[in-house]
């Protein structure tokens, strides 16, 4: 399973362009190209990576970020592409196990974020934009996104009855992105971090799994390492990574945004 999103490339024509609008980053106005490359962890300069004992083991230069504190998942739903294709129109149906199961897994992620973000609401109409972000994996929301993601979810959890007929045209194909969006990402899971954010990975993640930044590649990684003996203060333990996934959390995409949550130098992961 992968992550698609598409927060690093323009929004005209993508697949979600009806929920996202463009969002002015003050930050990158005030530098010159030459100061944001540099800081960027895209930016050649920084980029490295190597293999070692007959390709057992990659090595790549990056640094740590974070460290996921809860998990929200169902391991249940991993690879249901019968559910996801929607082979039959009842498998979407909340009378299905399975989607049962992944409503249950959006109502417990809401109540994360909303934990997380220190929300005090717990109506659906007050819905925190770091979660819509996460659903889509953009930070780019539009004012409309929120309100066409209430419209899909009232369908979503009874698509039985279809409710998104009496809608205005535009406001029912923006439900229908959400509808599928929330049907696509089908197994991922929610998790919150130490630092206080919430975000979506691929299946597989841990509490006390690494969030790091990979120099040269996008999204975020998750990274395992053996649990230390006794008390350290180590960012994480020693020898080998386990690779976990990739991850998206809003707020934490950007150059600077990330050199900022960064919890130690820069270092070159053993991965294997």
């Amino acid at each position: 399973m992968t992550l698609h999103g598409a927060w690093i490339y323009p929004i005209n024509g993508q697949h979600y362009e009806l929920l996202l609008e463009d969002v002015v980053d003050e930050w990158n106005q005030a530098l010159p190209p030459s100061a944001s490359d540099q800081i960027s962890s895209l930016h050649a300069s920084r980029k490295f990576i190597s293999f070692e004992k007959d390709g057992d083991y990659l090595k790549t230069g990056g640094c740590t970020i974070d460290t996921i504190l809860e998990v929200v998942a169902d391991p249940e739903l991993r690879g249901c592409l019968d559910y996801i294709g929607g082979l039959h129109v009842s498998s979407h149906y909340i009378s299905n196990p399975l989607h049962a199961a992944n409503v249950d897994i959006y109502i417990k992620s809401l109540r994360m974020v909303r934990r997380t973000l220190h929300s005090p609401s717990n109506s659906i109409h007050s819905i925190p934009p770091e979660y819509l972000m996460t659903l889509l994996c953009d930070t780019r929301i539009s004012r409309e996104a929120a309100i066409a993601y209430e419209d899909a979810w009232t369908n979503f959890i009874d698509l039985e009855h279809n409710h998104l007929d009496v809608l205005p045209p535009e406001r029912r194909s923006r439900a229908l992105k959400w509808v599928n969006r929330l049907v696509g990402l089908t197994g991922h899971s929610f998790f919150s971090t130490t630092s206080g954010h919430f975000g979506i990975a691929t299946p597989g993640c841990k509490p006390g799994d690494k969030v790091c930044v990979f120099y040269g590649e996008n999204p975020l990684h998750i990274l395992r390492w053996p649990e230390p003996e006794g008390e350290t203060s180590a960012i994480h333990g020693e020898g080998p990574a386990e690779f976990c996934g990739v991850a998206f959390i809003p707020h934490l995409m950007k150059p600077h945004e990330q050199e900022a949550a960064r919890l130690g130098p820069d270092e070159i992961f053993v991965i294997g």
